[in-house]
């Protein structure tokens, strides 16, 4: 059930998933693309069954035009080179964009902003990133996501069976700050009526105020197969030249 809401989420709008070495970002990827069935454009092949691999090309993402030519009308031709209805996924893009070189990407590729917020229009897809931490992909892209989810935990039993645990976020500030979803405080065994009311009247009080400054966080557990048999150690073919 839970990986159903996960994989509706990506069907909904652009996901970031964040989350330190070994937490399953790519792990997640793999599985909601081998659910979903699509062709998928990326640049990493995930190797799902039913999920067609197109290999992405970011220069392909450069629709060529600016806020002056969407300004002026003085549009410049694009056609998008991928199917439609065909989501990206980004692996590890704090590589590819980091944010450490946003002057850089702000001048060699100005437009591709504009296509992360237009992908929808241009081409009816998503785009999607993994990172490990949500401030090292380039500031331009980083705040346009729709939602945020850290995975915090990932283990696989029996060589195939996957145990995840992941925190979702609607604002990218808790996101980045790693909030932890709201705790109430548990009411007594013993209490009074009398006290058991005005305590939970205190946590619900607590709860919005909560809502109000860190928006929707919420854990979930994760109990899925893993339908995917992506290379774990990708890098290490593409450094030595490798296809991949």
């Amino acid at each position: 059930m839970n990986m159903r809401r996960i994989i509706k989420l990506f069907e909904q709008g652009n996901v970031c998933v964040v989350g330190l070495r070994g937490c399953g970002k790519d792990m997640l990827f793999a599985n909601v693309i081998a659910r979903r069935r699509k062709p998928y454009v990326s640049n990493t092949d995930y190797h799902c069954k039913h999920a067609p691999f197109i290999k992405l090309k970011f220069d392909n993402l450069n629709i060529k035009n600016n806020y002056k030519n969407f300004i002026s009308g003085d549009i410049v031709p694009y056609d998008y080179p991928y199917p439609e209805d065909s989501d990206c996924y980004i692996a590890d893009c704090g590589i590819y964009l980091p944010s450490q070189y946003c002057n850089e990407l702000n001048k060699l590729y100005p437009e591709f902003p504009a296509f992360y917020a237009l992908s929808r229009h241009i081409a009816n897809c998503n785009v999607h990133f993994n990172v490990q931490n949500l401030n090292r992909v380039w500031d331009k892209l980083r705040e346009q996501s729709d939602t945020y989810i850290r995975a915090t935990s990932c283990h696989v039993l029996f060589k195939k069976w996957v145990l995840q645990s992941v925190v979702v976020y609607d604002k990218y500030q808790s996101c980045v700050d790693r909030v932890d979803p709201f705790v109430p405080t548990p009411l007594p065994l013993m209490g009074s009526k009398e006290t058991k009311a005005a305590l939970r009247q205190s946590n619900d009080e607590a709860k919005r105020r909560y809502k109000e400054v860190y928006g929707e966080v919420k854990r979930y557990i994760l109990i899925y197969r893993n339908k995917s048999k992506y290379d774990t150690r990708l890098f290490k073919g593409v450094l030595s030249c490798e296809k991949n």
